[in-house]
């Protein structure tokens, strides 16, 4: 579950904002970056910078596999930005997951299972954006939930 905490907070730093000058060229203020991998997590970040510091939420929603539920978290992340290079901590008892930010969004690395670093590239979005993304993961649970319901329906003594 931390690994896949992890891998969102790479959500939360690519291109621009609208509010004018994004994150990546100076520019303060709020950003939200959303991200998944369209089948058992979804992510939502919101960042504001102010200077080289970060300070935003990460929300985490995932799908249990086995039982079809999702279930959400929510961490505080901070972290620093010095020109494209970004660093992140969700104080998730792991390294600090680093990256850059190009045109194209936010590359991170972070700690994977057994300290083998993991990539992720990431791009902007909205809570609208995330919302969509969660309801995919719930249909897919509802999905599991019923495959398991008309499983048991089947083999049950009749």
């Amino acid at each position: 579950m931390v690994g896949i905490a992890i891998v969102g907070i790479g959500l939360a730093f690519a291109a621009l904002t609208r509010h004018g000058r994004g994150i990546a060229d100076g520019g303060n203020g709020p950003a939200e970056f959303v991200g998944g991998d369209g089948s058992t997590w979804a992510a939502d970040v919101r960042l504001v910078r102010t200077g080289s510091r970060l300070q935003g939420t990460l929300t985490i929603a995932t799908l249990d596999e086995s039982t079809g539920s999702v279930s959400s978290n929510s961490w505080p992340i901070t972290g620093s930005i010095e020109g494209s290079d970004v660093s992140l901590d969700a104080g998730l008892d792991t390294a600090p997951t680093t990256g850059s930010i190009d045109g194209s969004g936010l590359h991170l690395t972070y700690p994977g299972h057994a300290g083998n670093p993991q990539d992720q590239a990431l791009a902007q979005g909205t809570i609208g954006d995330y919302n969509a993304m969660v309801e995919q993961l719930n249909a897919a649970g509802r999905q599991i939930q019923e495959q398991g319901t008309s499983t048991a329906t089947t083999t049950a003594p009749g």
